[in-house]
């Protein structure tokens, strides 16, 4: 098969897929946006903990502070699915946000149509 025919073959296959042309194939996650918050969160906090020492108080301060505002962020984003919840609870578990245990079960109450 010449290389002309194969390209011609897969142009062929991917034009009769359901998904080609379509916005369902471009669409964002989503949750894309809780995702990208608890990634944040993992990474600062990795940095935080595994990182160098802070060489000045005020370094150490602007550390922890922007490790909590990504704490907050993602702990204040409502999951839109079962797998942003799943993204939630583990990046709270991971850190060790235990307290944060509720806040999760509320999601999952509010998402499955019960009592918030």
């Amino acid at each position: 098969m010449s290389a002309t025919r194969r390209g011609i073959l897969a142009a062929a296959a991917a034009a009769a897929s359901p998904l080609a042309g379509s916005a369902i194939a471009a669409e964002p996650h989503p949750d894309a946006e809780l995702i990208a918050k608890c990634d944040r969160y993992l990474a600062i906090r990795n940095e935080y903990n595994s990182g160098p020492e802070p060489t000045s108080q005020e370094e150490d301060d602007r550390q922890y502070f922007a490790l909590r505002a990504a704490e907050e962020a993602f702990l204040n984003t409502a999951p839109r699915t079962l797998h942003g919840l799943r993204v939630k609870a583990s990046a709270a578990q991971s850190a060790g946000l235990d307290e944060h245990a509720w806040q999760v079960v509320e999601d999952l109450l509010r998402m499955s149509g019960g009592p918030v």
